[in-house]
């Protein structure tokens, strides 16, 4: 079994014996979730969802949208597409701007068809800053 989605192959980490990715003090499950471990303090008003856009998402500018409308709404977190057709993104902020951006990703920009949204809860993981567009996974 691979790194869990959303990690990069290259970058180091080890699966826990409840099988749970440990990177660097943060675990990340199976569907690409972040939590960070105990002991750091974090922002009970921060929140943090996995979104899997399917539909007419590629080549239609999706993730420069996503960007902007994540900037726009002073969310963090990153976007990229994925081979399978799809463009994922996590985002991280206040509850209110997060339901924005998903309602956003609904529509995406003016070209793209999309047909779903997936969102999957995680845990704030208090070091996502700024927001930015990753290489294809």
């Amino acid at each position: 079994m691979g790194p869990p989605l959303g990690i990069a192959p290259q970058t180091p980490f080890a699966l826990g014996a409840n099988g749970v990715w440990r990177f660097k003090g943060i675990a990340i499950d199976r569907g690409g979730c972040y939590q960070q471990d105990r002991g750091k303090e974090t922002d009970m008003r921060q929140m943090t969802r996995l979104l899997r856009i399917h539909g007419r998402v590629q080549g239609v500018c999706y993730r420069d949208g996503a960007v902007a409308e994540a900037s726009r709404l002073g969310v963090s977190g990153w976007v990229r597409n994925r081979r399978d057709g799809t463009v994922e993104a996590l985002i991280s902020g206040e509850p209110e701007n997060l339901l924005e951006f998903v309602t956003w990703a609904r529509n995406g920009p003016p070209a793209a068809e999309v047909s779903m949204v997936e969102v999957q809860e995680c845990v704030v993981d208090a070091s996502l800053e700024g927001f930015s567009c990753w290489p294809t996974l």
